[in-house]
């Protein structure tokens, strides 16, 4: 209810105060004319903001495989998942500013021989979550299935092939939903800029599978970890 009995323009389809009569929801509102206070105005923006998230991301196709290879230029290019945390006794909030990684091998010449050298890709890309942070799992699976979009943009300049993951920054496993059997891999996808070159995604990748034995828990997967499904990535701009 958006209360008075006003009518709040959304783009060129309008919310009535008596439920959703127009026929889209639309992101283009002036927010200083909402009538409410800036606490519900920032709570009415963010839910939209989610609706546009959720419809642009079922219209993305999920890779055969993870993020599969992600092409990045300087519109943003978008990731869509979605997070489960399975634990019946306590919630887990994740920090999502920081969740994608961006991992990168170089070999440097030591005489004849050739020694590698990690780093972090990071530097070359803007990577933004849809919200900084997300609560999940516990007795109640608070917030499971949750979609998060991450729009990653290259800086002007950047090149180069770089291997992508998620959470690895933060020591915590998270398994793919793919298949049977949840799969953790040392990447997920790779990530392209400018020609591609030089290629940084050298890294050797080994996946672990989990067992989905156990469906005491009212679902398929173990208690105590974090699982993702990616929805789609979408194409690069022109």
């Amino acid at each position: 209810m958006l209360g008075n009995g006003r009518t709040w323009r959304l783009g060129s389809d309008r919310l009535r105060n008596h439920g959703h009569r127009g026929r889209r929801l639309l992101l283009d509102v002036d927010y200083d004319e909402c009538p409410f206070g800036p606490r519900k105005q920032s709570e009415y923006k963010l839910a939209f903001l989610a609706i546009e998230l959720i419809a642009e991301c079922l219209k993305l196709k999920a890779p055969s495989f993870g993020f599969g290879n992600v092409t990045a230029g300087t519109a943003p290019t978008l990731i869509c998942v979605q997070l489960y945390y399975y634990n019946q006794n306590s919630t887990r909030t994740l920090n999502l500013t920081d969740a994608i990684s961006i991992q990168a091998i170089q070999y440097v010449k030591n005489g004849s021989i050739g020694m590698p050298r990690s780093f972090d890709g990071g530097s070359n890309f803007t990577v933004t979550a849809s919200k900084p942070l997300l609560v999940l799992g516990g007795p109640t699976f608070e917030n499971e299935g949750e979609i998060i979009g991450f729009n990653i943009t290259a800086k002007p300049g950047a090149s180069g092939t770089y291997q992508l993951n998620l959470f690895s920054s933060f020591g915590l496993a998270a398994f793919l939903l793919v298949g049977q059997e949840p799969e953790s891999c040392g990447d997920y996808g790779q990530l392209l800029a400018g020609s591609g070159s030089p290629n940084y995604a050298q890294m050797a990748i080994h996946c672990v599978t989990m067992a989905t034995t156990s469906v005491s828990t009212g679902h398929p997967h173990p208690d105590g970890y974090l699982y993702f499904k990616v929805l789609g990535v979408s194409s690069p701009a022109p």
